[in-house]
């Protein structure tokens, strides 16, 4: 199955899961990643939106700890690139490209990471390795390909495949975290 099957096959599997069932899922998946950052001392993480595993419960309580630096993408507009920027609660990020919550204008850009950061990355769905598939822009390939830190990919145990195809410009995950357990790539 190509990318855009997967893609089209992932939205559907997500879009067909009742909010209750979700909730279970998503809080799973949490619960061990919040868990498996905390000795991190720089944390990249995205907003969720609807389709994607929640995201603002991780970073509601990542908020509570002072000593952890917790950092937000936010897209250029007209380019496939994006940035990081610090965040310290969701008063800090306001709706943006394809309907996203970014970090709002005026807040400086991080483009230095320390040797202890993780990067929360999103993928509508995941292999064994750690390849994905996600919305088809490469925001994330491009930035993970400079990014040192760790890569810790979640998603939904329903969204996990046995191969993804993949070229040189696919960054895999180093991680995986799913609502059934943790793997390492």
């Amino acid at each position: 199955m190509n990318k855009q099957e997967l893609r089209a096959r992932m939205k559907a599997y997500r879009l067909s899961l009742d909010s209750a069932e979700r909730k279970i899922l998503d809080r799973a998946i949490a619960d061990r990643l919040i868990e498996l950052v905390s000795p991190y001392d720089t944390v990249l993480c995205y907003v969720s939106s609807e389709i994607e595993v929640d995201t603002r419960y991780v970073l509601s309580e990542l908020f509570k700890d002072s000593s952890k630096k917790i950092l937000a993408p936010k897209c250029v507009k007209g380019t496939n690139i994006m940035h990081f920027y610090p965040i310290t609660g969701f008063d800090d990020l306001e709706e943006g490209s394809f309907s996203i919550y970014e970090p709002k204008d005026g807040i400086s850009m991080q483009t230095d990471f320390s040797d202890n950061s993780c990067c929360i990355v999103p993928a509508l769905c995941y292999d064994s390795k750690g390849y994905r598939v996600g919305f088809g822009k490469g925001f994330y390939d491009r930035f993970l390909a400079e990014f040192s830190g760790k890569k810790i990919g979640i998603c939904y145990s329903g969204c996990i495949v046995d191969k993804i195809e993949h070229d040189d410009t696919d960054i895999k995950a180093d991680i995986i975290i799913t609502d059934k357990g943790v793997s390492y790539t």
